[in-house]
């Protein structure tokens, strides 16, 4: 099944299953501050990917998400 929010990023696959999904990451890659508190579960922020979770990536990925949200 082919997602419509998908888009290339370096190696990897940025992909969101609907806006609100969009939204919430873009959300929590636009966030300066992620505090990680000790849970015993993760949540899923906790589970993205490592190039969605780095800081030097942040710019890039939020001016991508853009154009996916006007895609929409």
């Amino acid at each position: 099944m082919a997602l419509w929010y998908q888009a290339p990023f370096k190696d990897e696959v940025l992909w969101a299953y609907n806006a609100e999904h969009l939204l919430y990451l873009e959300q929590y890659i636009a966030a300066k501050v992620r505090e990680r508190n000790n849970r015993r579960y993760a949540t899923m922020v906790e589970k993205l990917p490592l190039f969605m979770q780095l800081a030097k990536n942040r710019e890039a990925l939020l001016k991508l998400l853009e154009r996916m949200k006007r895609k929409g």
